[in-house]
């Protein structure tokens, strides 16, 4: 007996030893957690803890948050631990302080709030969940949920809360907010977000309290990824809603309404100094907006990165007025943009976009167009140059229009000298690539006007030679005019061309943009405008077009008899010597000493000649008529070859040619300078 006494003492001395130990490693622990505080997100908000009292198995802990904008911090939450060997148990509520702050600053009543945490010591779990009551903007009864997962070992955070929903008033309100949240560990004590997903059931609200515009959401999704690239992190972003309605009462019963409508962004290595954080922050600023640093900011988002891509797609758009039950819709839209921004001197993007088709309802006329697709690429795009010369133009908004000092002036003349330095900077170095494609299958106008097959290409690459090869193409299948009587089938239209020096046109198209024209008229004089933007375009540009055509058949509607018609032009301007005299009209008329070039056109003559026309009163036919027969009788500049009308005007050096007979020459001297 005596030795059963002896070993159950014995193990229960080893008991008790192994739980003294276990819970003296459990404080230890609970020091050592307590010792990482304060933690931080985003270097935006810190949470710190404050240690009022401790025993062997009691702790009561404040928690307290700070935000970066303010010095001053809030006692958040009250927490009572209790210590088991290996286990810790913890009960908490909210500082009653802190309650009346909600209260007051979210007009919100909390009437229940219960805060129940539990975890190992030795790294199993972390677990903590908080249940609020509470009474929103319309004293309805709502509950918040809030649950917190920790990992040990990967020291991932995941917070997840439900919101069952929220009335501001008695119209505008949401319904069934869920949210999920991971944090994950930059170093030992800062956190920051890697994914942020939310999902709406349903919103409604009225602005200006219902007297304006209601905007009413239907199963919104929301999700934010974001993951660390060493000094640079990528950024993702989608938006996708059931349905997105917006009513606008001015004009009365306007309506929006999107139907299943997604929003896709993504940005790869955006440097770790640029944030989105700092951009709202910016826009936040109560004391003054500064919207020059604000512009910055948000241009170097956007192409401060190795490459972004965005897309926007609906299954359907409908823009709709209730009182006149009129309307326009879009079906299945799908569309993205693509930039690879890596090289800013050399930037390459593609883009697409497509429709199904759109139609409008209670128009007086009554449109529809199926199958509308436009796509196309840009290559070595200068955006640096660009970017810079778009911010100075920014940094010019902000600054007096006068110089009051010389310190001034003399920031204005290095201003001056880097605008004009960035405009020859692109001029000199064009080198851009593009091409494009913007097609329709059919287009039909009430019962009366049908388009089909309509193609547009463009593209254009720069030599070796600096020299730009442009190529346009339209192709139409056909087109009725029911009304006019008049049909066109099988059109065609190109135009090979090539340009040098087309570089020397950038300063005029960026100095006839509106963004640029207070920086062009502030830092080019006379004299530099002139020689910029007028003179040097006219000097060097030289315009080669070899074997443009343009094809097709008319006839009328319905069918009488198909004419084909075709047209073909040859022409090629020189490079002008410097000039003295650098007025437009004068380097214009010495281009066109410069400019030799050949055109044709021919037209099958049976429509016209067999009077087959008579019974066709239309505008389009009458034009064409009066262009062939003038006062009844052929136009002289027509010559009839066979069974066609042809006319054929040809220029090389101070001749001309009319359907092969020489023009007489037009004396310069008896034209005014406007004549010339």
């Amino acid at each position: 007996m005596n030795k059963k006494v002896k070993i159950v003492g014995s193990l229960s001395l080893i008991a008790a030893t192994l739980a003294l130990g276990a819970q003296i490693y459990t404080n230890h622990k609970i020091d050592y957690i307590l010792q990482k505080f304060p933690y931080s997100l985003q270097n935006k908000f810190q949470l710190d803890v404050v240690e009022k009292k401790k025993n062997f198995f009691n702790r009561e802990l404040i928690f307290k948050l700070s935000g970066d904008s303010t010095k001053t911090s809030s006692e958040m939450i009250q927490t009572k631990l209790t210590a088991l060997p290996f286990a810790v148990f913890a009960d908490s509520a909210l500082v009653p302080s802190f309650v009346k702050e909600l209260n007051k600053n979210f007009k919100v009543t909390i009437d229940k709030n219960n805060i129940t945490s539990k975890f190992s010591v030795i790294g199993d779990y972390f677990q903590s969940n908080i249940h609020t009551q509470f009474r929103d903007l319309a004293n309805k009864s709502q509950t918040l949920v809030i649950d917190l997962n920790f990992e040990p070992k990967s020291h991932l955070m995941d917070v997840q809360s439900h919101l069952s929903g929220f009335n501001y008033d008695a119209n505008s309100k949401i319904h069934d907010l869920i949210a999920d949240a991971t944090l994950i560990p930059i170093d030992d004590n800062q956190y920051d977000i890697e994914n942020i997903s939310i999902q709406l059931k349903d919103g409604d609200v009225y602005l200006l309290n219902g007297d304006n515009t209601n905007i009413k959401l239907k199963k919104l999704d929301f999700n934010l990824d974001k993951s660390d690239a060493g000094s640079n992190y990528n950024l993702s972003a989608k938006i996708n809603a059931d349905g997105l309605t917006i009513t606008d009462k001015n004009p009365k019963h306007s309506t929006i309404q999107f139907k299943n409508v997604a929003l896709n962004v993504s940005q790869k290595e955006i440097p770790n100094q640029l944030s989105y954080v700092k951009l709202l922050h910016l826009l936040n600023n109560k004391n003054e907006l500064n919207t020059v640093e604000i512009i910055d900011q948000a241009l170097d988002l956007l192409f401060q990165n190795k490459e972004s891509e965005l897309s926007f797609n609906f299954e359907n758009l409908t823009f709709a007025h209730k009182e006149k039950d009129q309307g326009v819709s879009f079906d299945n839209f799908s569309s993205f943009l693509k930039g690879n921004f890596s090289d800013l001197s050399q930037v390459q993007s593609n883009y697409a976009l497509a429709l199904k088709s759109c139609q409008n309802k209670g128009e007086n006329e009554h449109f529809q167009i199926k199958g509308i697709q436009f796509e196309g690429n840009n290559k070595n795009v200068n955006l640096a140059t660009q970017l810079a010369l778009l911010k100075s133009t920014i940094q010019l908004f902000s600054k007096a229009q006068v110089p009051e000092t010389k310190q001034e002036a003399k920031q204005v003349e290095k201003e001056k000298s880097t605008f004009i330095s960035a405009l020859k900077t692109l001029a000199q170095d064009y080198n851009q690539s593009q091409q494009a494609l913007f097609k329709i299958d059919e287009f039909t106008l009430d019962d009366n006007i049908e388009l089909k097959e309509i193609t547009i290409g463009a593209s254009g690459a720069i030599s070796e030679e600096k020299q730009d090869n442009e190529n346009i193409e339209l192709t139409l299948g056909s087109y009725i005019n029911k009304k006019e009587q008049f049909q066109l089938k099988n059109g065609k239209f190109s135009l090979p061309f090539s340009v040098t020096n087309v570089g020397t046109l950038i300063p005029l198209n960026i100095c006839s943009n509106l963004i640029y024209q207070a920086a062009c008229d502030k830092y080019l004089n006379a004299d530099e405008d002139t020689d910029l933007l007028v003179y040097q375009p006219i000097k060097n540009i030289a315009i080669n077009i070899e074997n443009a055509t343009l094809s097709g058949e008319i006839d009328t509607y319905p069918s009488t008899s198909l004419t084909p018609f075709e047209g073909k032009l040859n022409l090629k301007s020189g490079i002008l010597e410097e000039q003295q005299d650098k007025t437009t009209s004068t380097l214009l008329l010495e281009k066109w000493k410069k400019t030799e070039f050949d055109l044709y056109f021919s037209i099958v003559n049976k429509l016209f000649k067999a009077n087959l026309l008579k019974d066709k009163q239309s505008i389009s036919w009458s034009l064409i008529n009066d262009w062939l027969y003038p006062e009844g009788e052929l136009n002289p500049y027509l010559k009839e070859n066979g069974d066609n009308y042809t006319i054929q005007i040809k220029k090389e050096g101070d001749k001309t040619w009319l359907n092969d007979e020489i023009l007489p020459p037009i004396l310069e001297d008896t034209l005014t300078p406007e004549q010339q």
